[in-house]
C-alpha cells in the first residue's frame, strides 16, 4: 500500500509511507474477504470507497454537502431525520475520509473533502438517466408490439 496517493485537501499527489489508518483498516478487512490474487490493493480501496457511498442517506448527505458546508442540525432539518441517524452516516463518511468536520463554536460543520465528489454524483446521475432512457425505449417497443397483436 506504500505509494503515491492523491492528497484529498489539495488534489495533488502526496508521497506517503502508508494509507490513513481508516483506509488501512478498510482495505485490510476487505483483503481478508478477497482471496483472489487478481485483486490488488487499489481495487480493494475502490470497493471500500464505493461501499461507503452505498447508502441512500449518505448519498443525500453528500448531495447537500457538495452545495455547502452544514452542521448536523442543518442536515437533520434538510433530511427530516433524527440526530442519531445523521451522525451515524456522517461517521461512515468521516471514517473513509470522504467528509471532514471542523469545530465552529459548539457545533461541527461538515464538508466534502474533495470537490470531485460532486462530479462523481453528477456522473452517476447521468449514467442512471441513460439507463432509464433505455428502459423507457424498451417499454415503448413492448407497447407497440402489444398493439400490433
Amino acid at each position: 500500500m506504500d505509494a503515491v496517493r492523491q492528497d484529498l485537501g489539495s488534489g495533488g499527489p502526496e508521497r506517503v509511507g502508508r494509507w490513513p489508518d481508516s483506509v488501512q483498516t478498510m482495505t485490510t478487512h476487505a483483503a481478508r474477504q478477497t482471496a483472489d490474487p487478481a485483486v490488488g490493493d487499489l481495487q480493494v480501496f475502490k470497493a471500500a470507497f464505493f461501499r461507503a457511498l452505498a447508502h441512500p442517506v449518505r448519498i443525500r448527505i453528500l448531495e447537500l454537502l457538495v452545495k455547502q458546508d452544514r452542521s448536523v442540525q442543518e442536515l437533520q432539518e434538510a433530511l427530516g431525520l433524527g440526530q442519531p441517524v445523521v451522525s451515524q452516516q456522517l461517521a461512515v463518511l468521516r471514517s473513509t475520509n470522504i467528509v471532514a468536520g471542523r469545530k465552529e463554536g459548539v457545533s461541527v460543520r461538515y464538508a466534502v473533502r474533495d470537490p470531485l465528489i460532486g462530479t462523481l454524483l453528477d456522473t452517476a446521475r447521468q449514467i442512471f438517466n441513460n439507463h432509464l432512457v433505455g428502459t423507457r425505449d424498451l417499454l415503448r417497443q413492448l407497447k407497440r408490439e402489444d398493439r400490433q397483436r
